[in-house]
């Protein structure tokens, strides 16, 4: 749907969304929701937003997940309409193994069968990777979050500054930024990698480790990753 549709419909949005955050959680799920709500205010990735102006504003919900032995906070940007907004004409291809094992063996055969080198290998993960990045001034105006405090029929309102966890526009942001990076360090700086979301595999001639991880670095290193 456009913007225009959505703002139409936000009021009936955010009437459901609160609502539904009157329905609480296990306290061991909002307490963790809460904490990590706090560390992300302190870091500056999220507002709160003191005013509770929900007019013209989008609210979703912020919850906690259990995935596995780790509780994840989620940004539910779907129940708040605007996931319904984004699309892509194109689709991004993310680096399989199959990708790097593809250009290993390319690079492979460029090489003399009697004269193969040995290999060393590493990966680089980005920290906080979609917290490095800055939501669209406009988005950052209208999106907004409800979280629970614990033990409190009340419940915070919070905006956004880095790309929330959870908008179907923060993956495609993010995927841009990543295949970027890729780019540079591969056509720029010969290094042999992929990038699947996040991590960079990186592999490198033994001879030459230190100075392909010193590119590696000085590339994150210069643009503030």
């Amino acid at each position: 749907m456009s913007m225009e549709t959505l703002k139409k419909l936000g009021k009936s949005f955010n009437s459901k969304n609160f609502a539904s955050l009157s329905k609480r959680q296990e306290t061991e799920l909002e307490e963790a929701t809460w904490k990590e709500t706090q560390a992300e205010l302190e870091k500056g990735w999220i507002f709160l937003d003191e005013e509770n102006v929900t007019e013209g504003k989008f609210v979703g919900k912020r919850f906690g997940i259990r995935q596995g032995p780790k509780i994840r906070v989620i940004d539910d940007c779907t129940c708040c309409g605007l996931n319904l907004t984004v699309g892509l004409h194109e689709k991004f291809k993310l680096h399989s193994v199959g990708f790097l094992a593809a250009m290993l063996g390319c690079a492979m055969k460029l090489c003399p069968a009697e004269g193969r080198p040995t290999l060393k290998g590493r990966t680089y993960d980005l920290r906080s990777a979609y917290k490095q990045f800055a939501v669209h001034p406009d988005d950052r105006a209208v999106l907004r979050m409800g979280v629970n405090f614990p033990d409190s029929d009340k419940c915070a309102i919070i905006g956004f500054n880095s790309l929330p966890f959870g908008a179907v526009g923060s993956v495609a942001g993010f995927l841009r930024v990543s295949q970027a990076l890729w780019y540079l360090g591969y056509f720029g700086l010969g290094l042999l990698w992929s990038a699947f979301y996040d991590d960079y595999t990186l592999l490198s001639r033994a001879e030459l480790e230190r100075s392909s991880s010193w590119a590696c670095e000085a590339l994150l290193d210069l643009l503030g990753l």
